[in-house]
């Protein structure tokens, strides 16, 4: 009798250590989810670093067309900005992303203004003004 009744607990905690082991695969434990959490948030922080990059990019570019418009509107004795244009980015803005968008309108237009002597800064660099 004694040995039925090993064997019977030997089965029953086998069985208890192979439902243990299935629930360790089907519920990840607190170190699992938080290891895989911080691995997700490493691959968005990685598109959000390379959207950065882009933006950066277009905002260079923008400058840019913006500084040879200035310079060709000066050479024909216009002024260096005209506000009713700036307007229309603004509105543009505001009408896409809200009134974080006039703020950022804003900072793009103070960025593209540039002064008549300021020179497109390179990738990585700051700004340089001719003296």
């Amino acid at each position: 009798m004694e040995e039925v009744e090993v064997e019977q607990h030997e089965n029953h905690r086998n069985h208890l250590n192979d439902e243990n082991h299935l629930n360790r695969e089907n519920h990840p434990t607190h170190e699992n989810t938080a290891s895989e959490a911080d691995r997700r948030i490493e691959q968005a922080r990685e598109v959000i670093d390379a959207l950065d990059l882009q933006l950066m990019d277009l905002l260079r570019h923008r400058r840019a067309v913006s500084l040879e418009i200035q310079q060709q509107r000066m050479g024909q004795g216009g002024t260096r900005t005209v506000l009713s244009r700036e307007n229309v980015v603004l509105d543009r803005y505001a009408a896409g992303l809200g009134p974080e968008g006039t703020a950022l309108a804003l900072t793009i237009l103070s960025l593209c203004r540039g002064r008549a002597t300021a020179s497109v800064p390179r990738q990585g660099g700051p700004a340089r003004v001719a003296s």
